[in-house]
């Protein structure tokens, strides 16, 4: 059976540094690259090309403070939602990304095209802490005869598929339920979906190498890392928070036979992928919605 192309759609990091900075003190000394027109305006749903702007380049930085207020420097609209206790960036590396930037710790990336867009946006604030640098001394803080380093933890790889006949969810999950092959298929009531969440337990992913890169001498240089090594750049508290994670490879499927696969390993996903979508389709006759089709017969 030829099952559709396995291609992400968007990658979430969290991205672990060796440096300290004030992230405020980000938000205030950014110099902003000069654009004819703001970039932002008239931006359409889905674009990710903005011909005019160099990659690499910083649009917005946002912060709250600690009585609320939202302070925003850069193009488009202020928004009044914001976290706390990071300041908040849209960075332009091919696509907008957008970027959860604290005074230490993990860096947070969303809406990542491929991984070098996740190399690209670290870079091009690493380049702006250089700068400010400069201006600036002490800015910055790294660990005695350390260079700058970043260790890329790819938390949340997005898929989307469409298995080209409609599903009726309530005999999905009777089915699944019922299903004896594996117990770990687990159908979920979530109310932010519209769909089935299925839920598949992820034993380990500590064996599977990540992504460091070093800043030596002008240069990114890039090696293979364990998640131990990420870990041990975070704070006690960070750390705690990551090593509690339980992994999952999840699966939302909707009426008209849309699937959106998440995992946090890419390397994982073409397995069961492949594992799941024969269960569908040996299944098919059980799971699908033929009471539309059913209809049309009796019309026609």
């Amino acid at each position: 059976m030829v099952l559709p192309p396995l291609k992400r759609y968007t990658i979430t990091f969290t991205v672990a540094t060796n440096w300290s900075i004030n992230h405020i003190l980000f938000f205030q000394e950014h110099q902003f690259a000069q654009c004819s027109k703001d970039p932002l305006l008239d931006l359409k749903k889905n674009q990710h090309s903005l011909p005019h702007v160099p990659i690499g380049t910083i649009l917005s930085l946002k912060y709250k403070d600690e009585n609320g207020k939202v302070h925003f420097r850069g193009y488009g609209n202020a928004s009044t939602s914001c976290f706390s206790n990071v300041t908040s960036a849209k960075i332009y590396v091919g696509k907008i990304v957008d970027v959860k930037i604290p005074s230490f710790g993990k860096i947070q990336i969303t809406g990542c095209l491929d991984d070098s867009q996740a190399y690209k946006t670290i870079q091009t604030i690493w380049k702006s802490i250089q700068e400010i640098e400069k201006r600036k001394p002490e800015f910055v803080t790294l660990p005695p005869q350390e260079p700058p380093k970043a260790i890329y933890n790819p938390v949340m790889n997005n898929v989307s598929i469409h298995i080209n006949f409609e599903i009726n969810r309530k005999k999905l999950q009777t089915f699944l339920y019922r299903y004896q092959g594996d117990n770990f298929l687990l159908p979920v009531k979530d109310e932010r979906y519209a769909g089935i969440k299925i839920e598949a337990k992820i034993n380990s992913i500590s064996e599977i190498p990540i992504v460091q890169h070093r800043f030596l001498n002008g240069k990114w240089y890039s090696s293979q890392v364990t998640m131990n090594d990420f870990l041990a750049l975070l704070t006690g508290k960070s750390r705690k928070e990551e090593l509690m994670k339980k992994y999952q490879h999840v699966i939302l499927m909707f009426h008209s036979g849309k699937l959106i696969y998440i995992a946090p390993r890419f390397e994982l996903m073409p397995e069961f992928y492949r594992y799941f979508l024969n269960i569908l389709q040996e299944n098919r006759d059980k799971i699908e919605e033929t009471c539309q089709h059913e209809t049309s017969k009796i019309t026609t």
